[in-house]
């Protein structure tokens, strides 16, 4: 369910994944010599056939703070991967020092929800060939070494069930009612490619949460993680203290 590396008295990262890409955050292992940094699998992705719920995998997270002994760690959000970290920091915000929301999405419109289901349904059955799996893994920046196991990843998912989780398990706008202080404890990254809704979703959060910090990645879309790991890890060690 999860995999951690460095030192756990180090500050902890727990990196939250996008939708059907466990790897999402392979290229920030580098990070690990600062900080104590876990990979949560979610529900419904890599070799993991349970059904993706939100309130399954705040759970599940809950359950990995308490068993590293953690009074309170730092959470990095992509995409699905923030929906998560918002639904975390609204329910148990006492146990977050602070957060990063990469390409967070809220409040989506039909067409993009239609646009997210048809494109998972299709990513998941391509992906399931070697070829096509290792032609995704180049795009997304993987290394030719971890190739196999990013296929090994992504052949088992059931991409019908996580395209219906991802749309009909949207978070709401209002149901983005973080508590607290959020002075130098939020920051949120966007594309300045990307597509409207994430840079909307961007700007509404940014907004709201006035002490929060918008940046945009120059030239990004929808991948920072993966084509802009070098820019992303500066940010990081930035903001997280390091």
């Amino acid at each position: 369910m999860f995999v951690e590396y460095g030192k756990r008295d180090n500050p902890t990262v727990i990196f939250l994944h996008g939708a059907l890409a466990p790897l999402t955050f392979k290229r920030q292992l580098s990070l690990a010599v600062n900080f104590h940094i876990i990979y949560y699998t979610f529900p419904g992705h890599g070799k993991r056939k349970d059904k993706f719920t939100r309130e399954k995998a705040v759970s599940e997270l809950l359950g990995i703070i308490g068993s590293i002994g953690k009074e309170k760690v730092n959470l990095v959000g992509f995409s699905l991967g923030t929906q998560i970290a918002m639904r975390f920091l609204t329910e148990q915000p006492e146990c977050i020092g602070k957060t990063v929301l990469i390409s967070p999405l809220i409040d989506s419109s039909k067409r993009t929800d239609n646009r997210i289901r048809r494109s998972s349904r299709l990513y998941g059955f391509l992906v399931r060939f070697w070829l096509t799996a290792c032609l995704a893994a180049k795009v997304l920046g993987v290394k030719k070494q971890n190739y196999k196991a990013f296929y090994e990843t992504q052949r088992h998912m059931d991409s019908k069930n996580l395209s219906r989780a991802v749309v009909y398990d949207m978070l709401k706008s209002e149901s983005c009612n973080f508590s607290g202080d959020y002075s130098d404890k939020m920051l949120i990254l966007s594309g300045n490619r990307e597509a409207k809704a994430f840079k909307k979703s961007a700007a509404y959060l940014n907004d709201k949460y006035k002490d929060s910090k918008l940046v945009y990645i120059n030239k990004a879309k929808h991948n920072i993680p993966f084509m802009f790991n070098k820019r992303l890890n500066e940010i990081l060690s930035e903001f997280l203290g390091v």
